[in-house]
């Protein structure tokens, strides 16, 4: 039999940059806020005030609108300016009177502005690092905060990832896309990634293998058969041809 080399795929998955939460104020449309915000002391002057009126005559449903309107638009303000260790003072001191809604809507923004004022000139393994350990603090152990997180962490494999692909170190990308699956073992993007490398891999060796072996060279063709079959014990494409050479060098 003669051996024909299989085409590796060279797809490439792009990476997208995440959508933050909408930055656009929402004021409510009663005169307890101005309908227009822009600078952070100001409005955080009308917060407390509302706040202290909450804390007087009590919470109503329409109050309960207000105030998580409120805290959304005031951390809204410190997205803006990128200014994170301002917005998580504010969320810990008004928290207690927002829903558990608009808490994980507000753990979203946190963790946008944390990660937009931190990651931007940082490299994609640089950012891994400091991703993963914002992660892991105790503070940030927030579901909304983590899954926000995991999609910065996923964006910055794929940086990595598509680095690879477009390099053509296919078997560097597998073993990458493994390092980012052990941290984000439910990630279809890098999971299709890491499928898209171990095709092209499993296609070089068989490349390869199959000019030997077409040529007669059945040493060097076992050879490097054996070193792919080393790294890829249960492939079925090279189970195959070590099967077929096999059955040729017997003869």
């Amino acid at each position: 039999p003669t051996w024909t080399p299989s085409i590796g795929r060279l797809e490439v998955y792009s990476v997208e940059g995440l959508r933050p939460v909408s930055s656009a104020l929402h004021a409510p449309s009663e005169s307890f806020f101005p309908s227009t915000v822009d600078q952070f002391e100001p409005f955080e002057e009308y917060v407390n005030w509302y706040t202290s009126f909450i804390d007087r005559w009590g919470m109503t449903d329409f109050l309960q609108k207000a105030m998580d309107t409120a805290l959304y638009n005031l951390l809204v303000l410190c997205f803006q300016e990128k200014d994170y260790q301002q917005a998580a003072q504010s969320f810990e001191k008004y928290k207690s009177y927002v829903t558990a809604k608009q808490i994980a809507t507000c753990q979203e923004l946190l963790a946008d502005t944390f990660f937009s004022s931190t990651l931007k000139d940082l490299s994609a393994q640089e950012q891994i690092d400091l991703i993963s350990a914002t992660l892991a603090r105790p503070e940030n152990a927030h579901e909304a905060f983590q899954k926000r997180g995991q999609l910065y962490l996923e964006n910055a494999w794929l940086a990595i990832l598509n680095a690879c692909m477009k390099a053509r170190d296919y078997e560097k990308g597998y073993y990458k896309a493994e390092e980012g699956l052990a941290q984000l073992p439910k990630s279809s993007k890098i999971r299709t990634m890491r499928q898209n490398f171990y095709s092209n891999v499993i296609a070089i060796i068989h490349n390869n293998f199959a000019d030997e072996a077409n040529k007669g060279n059945y040493k060097r063709a076992r050879e490097i058969l054996e070193e792919g079959l080393g790294q890829f014990p249960n492939d079925k494409t090279l189970k195959s041809d070590l099967s077929l050479l096999n059955k040729r060098t017997s003869n």
